[in-house]
């Protein structure tokens, strides 16, 4: 197996489908290097394992050599498939262009990261300018490379293999950091989050109060998220004594609160400030009852539930008994103008329910009344009358004062004689004028009793729309109340919604850790099975050489056997010329017997 060659920078990943990453130019000088290193090693690996020998053992070390050379090859490949997606500026910048987001790293607030299957935060130097990033379900294993984020608020690391909190002192304007659904044991390194309000970190290991021990340096800290752990010691309770600002605390799903005796009187009374306990709040009725019943035990605690139950009936029966008031003095007014309407007067009406416009309405209604302006306007109109003719006539005697000196004497006995007449006129006058002006203050008072009345009506139906505004205002305290009831009760159905997804979450964690132990037991069988291959071939060549050597036997015995023929062959050479020597002798002899 060989791994298939890279075109135009791309490296093929696989994540539960098949998918390309397009690599930028720092990663392909990443990946080539990685290759020159591994070419190099099979380079040096094939030049120091086949240096010439004799043949047999060149042909064994060549084979081991070739076999190292697959071996890292195979590692090499599983090493770019285990990596996975990574982070890289490329990836983040066509990340925020399909998200609409900011094309300048630094303009950029919320980064959405969850989901991807990283296992490394890297690359994140040029976005400065982040509060919020949500980096759930991937595959993170440490927190790092955050030093650039001094801004950053809110951080979102849930369901992710993370064992430690670490590497967090650069986000000092931290508020809200969720770490659940990971492996942390231990709860350190936040005392330096200046402004840490919340931190969720529920189905974790944390176990000892040791574990939890860090937390009474936070003391900013007023939600804690603590469920679904393994918590087991009640000596805890003295951490979170230690912490003023606590006012949510989630224990659920520990041990914890099986060995606290009155778990949730308990709390309440130890912890001051607490304001939401697990899945409910804590109302003030709860909190006196808590404290009367770790006073005076429970018959304190009876007492002080009678008594906020009295005082709730008495504040009920207030607000009815009011109400009846007002709409019984409604009543009264209502039947009383219908009357006047209808001409009618009745002198029971009570101070209390009668107005000052319908006061001033009844004196108007007295029987006589406009008879009386009506002989005021007529005898005001003749005296005016009487008074015009003796203006005309005043400047005509002054002139005949000043042409008959004479007559002086006459006419001054003359306005004498005149005097008690001109002075009747001139009161007669004035009683007109001031009836006159009587009159006008009369229409004046008349239109300012109409408009009082016309303001007294507006006023009771000011009135009225006040207590209706302050009904509708009851109305939507109770509703606003019910309203946050219902989003108390949303929120607490959500809350277990979240517990049951994270607990199905887990068990698929579970599942996968599962799987992921399947599979490496399945990747060992299958490096056992490549291994049984290697012994088995590295046999087949061992039984392949010991033919070869069975062979080389073979021929060495059939060399002997050579060897013997030609010495057999050697001696019967020898035999034959002493055979022939023998003739020889044997033809001396029968000479020397001739000769004889």
């Amino acid at each position: 197996m060989h791994p298939k060659p890279l075109e135009s920078g791309e490296v093929e990943e696989e994540s539960g489908e098949e998918s390309s990453t397009i690599l930028q130019a720092g990663d392909a000088e990443i990946l080539l290097n990685a290759m020159s290193t591994t070419s190099s090693k099979l380079e040096e690996a094939t030049t120091a394992n086949c240096s010439p020998l004799p043949n047999d053992i060149e042909g064994d070390r060549c084979v081991s050599s070739h076999t190292e050379v697959d071996k890292l090859i195979q590692a090499q490949q599983q090493e770019e498939k285990d990596s996975g997606p990574r982070m890289t500026k490329t990836f983040l910048k066509d990340h925020c262009k399909q998200n609409k987001l900011y094309m300048t790293p630094r303009l950029n607030d919320t980064l959405y990261l969850h989901f991807k299957g990283f296992s490394t935060i890297e690359n994140l130097e040029e976005y400065t300018g982040l509060k919020c990033l949500w980096l759930e379900c991937n595959g993170l294993q440490r927190i790092q490379n955050l030093q650039a984020q001094t801004d950053l608020r809110c951080l979102f690391l849930h369901q992710n293999l993370i064992h430690n909190l670490e590497n967090l002192e650069p986000l000092s304007k931290l508020c809200t950091l969720n770490v659940c659904n990971n492996y942390i044991h231990t709860i350190e390194n936040i005392a330096c989050l200046p402004d840490l309000g919340t931190l969720q970190i529920a189905h974790n290991k944390l176990q000892t109060v040791g574990d939890v021990e860090h937390l009474s340096q936070c003391l900013s800290l007023s939600v804690l998220d603590m469920s679904h752990n393994l918590l087991d010691d009640p000596d805890i309770l003295t951490v979170l004594e230690r912490m003023p600002e606590l006012r949510v605390l989630n224990l659920m799903g520990n041990e914890v609160i099986k060995k606290i005796p009155y778990y949730r009187k308990t709390m309440i009374i130890r912890l001051k400030q607490l304001t939401y306990l697990d899945d409910r709040p804590v109302f003030p009725k709860d909190r006196a009852c808590a404290e009367a019943w770790g006073t005076a035990g429970p018959e304190g605690e009876r007492r002080e539930r009678e008594s906020w139950q009295t005082r709730e009936r008495r504040k009920i029966q207030d607000s009815l008994d009011a109400m009846a008031t007002i709409r019984d003095q409604a009543r009264e007014r209502l039947r009383v103008r219908e009357l006047q309407e209808r001409g009618e007067y009745e002198t029971t009406t009570t101070p209390e329910l009668e107005s000052p416009s319908e006061k001033n309405q009844r004196q108007n209604q007295i029987p006589g009344w406009e008879e009386r302006i009506q002989v005021f306007v007529e005898d005001s109109l003749e005296a005016h009358e009487e008074f015009l003719p003796t203006q005309r006539e005043q400047p005509e005697k002054e002139e005949l004062r000043n042409k008959q000196p004479l007559k002086k004497q006459l006419d001054r006995e003359q306005p004498e004689r005149e005097d008690p007449e001109r002075d009747q006129l001139e009161r007669k006058h004035q009683e007109g004028d001031q009836l006159e002006r009587e009159h006008q203050e009369g229409d004046q008072l008349e239109r300012k009793h109409q408009e009082g009345d016309q303001l007294e009506r507006k006023h009771q139906e000011g009135d009225q729309l006040e207590r209706e505004h302050q009904e509708g205002d009851q109305l939507e305290r109770e509703h606003q109340e019910g309203d946050q009831l219902e989003r108390e009760h949303q929120e607490g159905d959500q809350l277990e919604r979240k517990h049951q997804e994270g607990d199905q979450l887990e068990r698929k964690h579970q599942e996968g850790d599962q799987l992921e132990r399947k599979h490496q037991e399945g990747d060992q069988l299958e490096r056992e099975h490549q291994e049984g291959d290697q012994l088995e071939r590295e046999h087949q060549e061992g039984d392949q050489l010991e033919r070869k050597h069975q062979e080389g036997d073979q021929l060495e015995r059939k060399h002997q056997e050579g060897d013997q023929l030609e010495r057999e062959h050697q001696e019967g050479d020898q035999l034959e010329r002493k055979h022939q020597e023998g003739d020889q002798l044997e033809r001396e002899h029968q000479e020397g017997d001739q000769l004889e």
